[in-house]
């Protein structure tokens, strides 16, 4: 599940290099008084004076409104994409592995045809019309109810990116909700990536979406026209471009955690490995294998002892200390050492997910 990161982290470089531009011509503006003052050589003075009026008026009070503006406006609107982006993919990957539509969480059944019915009223919009028919949709929720097992049916993962939501935490909390994840900031501030960056930023935990919050009311003022007396400066936006970056790149890491158990005990992709044979350091584990294939960069599932779930990857597997990049235990059993990506306990329960 890395596919809405991956493309919010293109868009999201794009508008840092943007703001990184606009301090690069404050930098050239500088660097040009002071060249004046100095009295260099008069015959670039003609070239050195209208350059300098060019950056002047590019940072006049109401350029630098505009530029506010449109900053606020990309970036909240990088994060609304990602957020309806991630919450399709997280559906997707549960529907591509669990064969059953019966044995998905029950409040994306329970939503399903209430939220297909929605988008039917709503295909008029610019976003689904002539990409999305009444036909489809009611062909899509037949597959569904008809479903005998076999992969055979297609969910309307569109219906589930509706709404009219401002993007806040208790509004993302409902979103997700929606699809059987509950309260996921709350899931957010027990994930130790996220309290590690608060912690470096010094935010409270209790403040731990108040930039969230705050970059919203500011895009529904842009959005509605009125006069904004607080205009940040372009190192106060990059704060905000960088707590949003993190706060995305979080919650792709949860949302993909909480799928886990969901794959565990439905998907047709998962093989139980069972718990370590031996563990040879925090990272490398000695463990049986039979009736798979394993291979250096495949993802494995761990579920600690408290129940809670983690994904890691092989960076290596070695037999007798032999270096092996794929290991075939379909015809007989390998006793291996696989060093992974997280840490590993000797009570960790360890699956693998099979490549389809």
């Amino acid at each position: 599940m890395r596919y809405s990161y991956n493309q919010f982290e293109v868009e999201i470089k794009r508008l840092r290099d943007y703001i990184q531009e606009i301090n690069n011509h404050g930098t050239l503006l500088t660097k040009i008084i002071k060249f004046e003052k100095e009295g260099k050589d008069s015959s670039v003075e003609e070239l050195v004076l209208e350059t300098k009026q060019l950056l002047i008026d590019y940072y006049k009070k109401e350029n630098k409104v505009f530029t506010y503006n449109s900053i606020i406006v990309s970036l909240y609107g990088l994060l609304e994409s990602f957020i309806e982006n991630l919450i399709k993919e997280y559906i997707d990957y549960l529907s591509q592995s669990i064969p059953n539509y019966n044995d998905l969480p029950e409040p994306i059944k329970n939503n399903h045809y209430l939220f297909s019915a929605d988008l039917i009223n709503n295909l008029s919009l610019p976003k689904y019309k002539d990409k999305i028919t009444k036909e489809l949709i009611v062909s899509n929720l037949y597959s569904c109810s008809n479903c005998k097992g076999l992969k055979n049916y297609t969910l309307n993962i569109e219906a589930f990116t509706q709404h009219n939501y401002n993007f806040r935490d208790q509004t993302i909390n409902a979103f997700f909700s929606a699809v059987g994840v509950s309260n996921i900031t709350s899931l957010l501030l027990s994930f130790q990536q996220f309290k590690d960056y608060l912690d470096n930023e010094d935010i409270r935990p209790e403040e731990a979406f108040k930039l969230l919050n705050d970059l919203a009311e500011r895009r529904n003022r842009v959005a509605h026209g009125t006069e904004e007396n607080d205009i940040l400066d372009l190192e106060q936006l990059s704060r905000y471009v960088d707590y949003i970056e993190k706060l995305a790149n979080c919650l792709n890491e949860v949302i993909a955690i909480q799928a886990i158990p969901h794959l565990v005990q439905s998907g047709d992709n998962i093989t139980l490995l069972g718990q370590p044979l031996r563990i040879f350091s925090d990272k490398t584990l000695g463990i049986e294998l039979e009736g798979v294939i394993i291979s250096k960069g495949s993802t494995l599932f761990l579920m600690r002892e408290d129940g809670k779930y983690s994904s890691t990857v092989i960076n290596s597997i070695q037999i007798n200390n032999d270096e092996f990049t794929d290991i075939d235990a379909t015809k007989e059993k390998f006793q291996v050492a696989i060093n992974i990506s997280k840490k590993i306990k000797e009570t960790d329960i360890v699956y693998l997910v099979n490549k389809c």
